[in-house]
């Protein structure tokens, strides 16, 4: 948009949530209608600066006629997609990389190394797509195209203060629940009604209750209609009894709730897989989209534009788990043995869980401080963790130099099965290519608690989910939002004290501390947590023919990357054992045969360094 007598205009999507306290603070015109024209109005009086300020989630690109040159951004997490090819003398730019492609001046050919990422299941690359040629403008991220060339800088970067907050358990936690207030409130602007996903946990469980302070002011129907997956059949999935503790609280003052159930253990996975593959434009990675396409529709079906969720809202909070590595390295071994067996407890529905806590923060422990050292403090943390807690000698000292991390990357990759998909063909699994995506970088370890949570808040799969969803929202005809992911709450969380993420087991224990009074205690309170995979593990027995269908008839390209026969029997050995292994290479597979089958047009060759 733009006025035929300004020298800008901007083509946007956006939200802006702090749109009062800009027009105010700039003195902008209090006529602004919509937030594309309140972005125009930002930067025609500051500029670039105007990335400082906003606060929401957008993606524009404004054209200065007078400068002749374009600036694009994405917002802080990337919640609003943009992807772009610079061509020569062209540059294109959409939502979706698909878009970029359909402008002609790349050419369609697959990106291999990007498919090759997901196969691994460790997509780290931000900016890659799964079209060669066609880039990510990352979140947080902006550029400026001009005569000289193209500029793309990084506008923003959370931090972890040098100084922690301080204050008493109430003044912390009052703080905490005014900015997530603000931050579900600010998402309830909208035209059309609000609606939200809740699964009974704390975090959607606490978006639906703030909501309905407000939601009777922004919605025509008077109450909060929310949106519910359940597993009936499969009790380690199912979250009906917290789901139905919040709906049956009796706040006068609240605004109503409605509640809508949908069974998904009676859903195959498989449902919405070719719907999925169109809108993600790519082969589907996460084993649980179907659930989100399902929820949406739903939501669709009952009038609603805007869907919220809880997405995410504990890598925002934090549970605190590193707080293992803090004891370890201070040596404070007996607090160390009471934290680790209550947060062992609170995964219980985590097979292996204290086995996965140690892996993950004390193991890494001795190679660190090998590397720092301190010989001396390695070998005896090392002695402690083979004596009191069961972990070999071999996979605590392993055979590498004191100050290499490599060998624990490899101990890390077979822990967590990162050899690699036997499934796959011969030739993607010798390429250097996969195994350089099946590597899990080295500083994916972090010696703090607070350095932790800020590695967790940028992991590139956090950006990805959000594309997952907004594409699967723009197929829908409803925007999803994600209220944690508020600026000024993540910043406020990177800065709390390690106390107020875990204590005496509590994981996210400052949400917890600042819902007294908002959620039901039992929902507050709640060590468990459902486990989806308890569903996956059982979902694909009545789907035996349509996989071996889809794998006996998928076009050429698809035998490039798998290997059927091996395929085949992983279905076989699913049917005798069901299991959510399986289950989800089967799924991953199957996605991406129905991906290939739709874009067989496209050049899906394997280029030069497969075998």
């Amino acid at each position: 948009m733009g006025n035929p007598l300004s020298t800008h205009i901007i083509a946007c999507d956006a939200r802006i949530d702090n749109r009062d306290q800009l027009i105010a603070r700039f003195k902008l015109s209090p006529n602004i209608s919509c937030d594309s024209e309140l972005i125009l109005a930002l930067y025609q009086r500051i500029g670039h600066d105007c990335l400082d300020h906003l606060l929401g989630a957008f993606a524009f690109a404004i054209y200065d006629q007078e400068e002749k040159s374009l600036f694009c951004a994405r917002d802080h997490f990337g919640e609003k997609p943009f992807s772009y090819a610079f061509v020569g003398d062209h540059f294109v730019f959409a939502s979706e990389p698909s878009g970029v492609v359909a402008s002609g001046i790349v050419r369609p050919q697959v990106n291999d190394t990007r498919i090759l990422s997901l196969l691994a299941m460790n997509p780290r690359d931000t900016t890659s797509t799964v079209y060669q040629g066609v880039v990510r403008l990352q979140g947080s991220h902006a550029l400026k195209l001009d005569e000289t060339g193209l500029t793309e800088w990084r506008y923003w970067k959370p931090e972890v203060p040098a100084i922690p907050l301080s204050g008493s358990d109430d003044e912390i936690a009052d703080r905490f629940i005014d900015l997530l207030r603000e931050a579900v409130h600010c998402r309830l602007r909208s035209s059309k009604p609000v609606g939200a996903c809740l699964s009974g946990g704390l975090d959607s469980s606490t978006i639906v209750m703030l909501a309905r302070e407000k939601v009777a002011e922004h919605s025509p129907v008077g109450y909060l209609s929310t949106f519910s997956a359940t597993f009936p059949m499969v009790p380690g999935s199912d979250e009906e009894q917290w789901i139905k503790l919040v709906e049956d609280v009796d706040a006068s003052e609240l605004a109503p709730i409605e509640i809508s159930r949908h069974r998904m253990d009676n859903l195959s996975p498989l449902t919405h897989t070719a719907a999925l593959a169109e809108a993600l434009d790519e082969p589907m990675l996460a084993p649980n989209l179907f659930q989100i396409w399902e929820l949406a529709s739903q939501a669709k079906e009952k009038g609603m534009g805007v869907l919220l969720g809880g997405h995410d809202g504990d890598t925002v909070v934090s549970h605190g788990f590193s707080l293992l590595t803090e004891l370890v390295l201070n040596e404070e071994w007996q607090r160390f043995a009471i934290e680790l067996d209550l947060l062992s407890e609170f995964l219980g529905n985590y097979e292996g869980s204290k086995k996965a806590l140690l892996a993950q923060y004390a193991v890494p422990c001795v190679p660190y401080l090998k590397k720092i050292g301190s010989p001396g403090r390695a070998f005896n943390t090392a002695r402690i963790l083979r004596s009191q807690y069961g972990v070999s000698a071999r996979s605590l000292l392993g055979a590498a130099a004191p100050d290499s991390l490599k060998w624990l990357a490899r101990k890390w990759r077979h822990a967590h099965g990162r050899s690699g998909l036997t499934q796959l063909s011969q030739r993607v699994q010798s390429s250097a290519r996969y195994q350089s995506s099946l590597s899990l970088p080295l500083e994916s370890w972090r010696p703090s608690a607070a350095e932790d949570h800020l590695r967790n808040i940028e992991l590139p799969l956090i950006a990805e989910s959000f594309e997952f969803f907004d594409r699967i929202g723009a197929r829908i005809g409803i925007e999803q939002r994600h209220p944690f992911f508020d600026k000024r709450l993540v910043e406020f969380c990177l800065a709390l004290p390690v106390h107020f993420k875990v204590r005496n087991g509590w994981t996210r224990f400052i949400l917890r501390e600042a819902t007294r009074g908002v959620l039901p205690e039992p929902v507050r309170l709640r060590r468990d947590k459902s486990n989806l995979g308890f569903n996956l593990a059982v979902s694909l027995k009545g789907e035996r023919d349509r996989l071996a269908t889809a794998f006996s008839i998928a076009p050429p390209a698809f035998s490039r990357f798998w290997n059927v026969t091996r395929l085949q029997q992983t279905l076989k050995d699913y049917l005798r054992n069901p299991n959510g292994t399986d289950a989800f290479i089967l799924q991953l597979a199957y996605s991406h045969a129905v991906w290939i089958g739709a874009h067989d047009t496209l050049d899906n060759s394997l280029d030069d360094d497969m075998p």
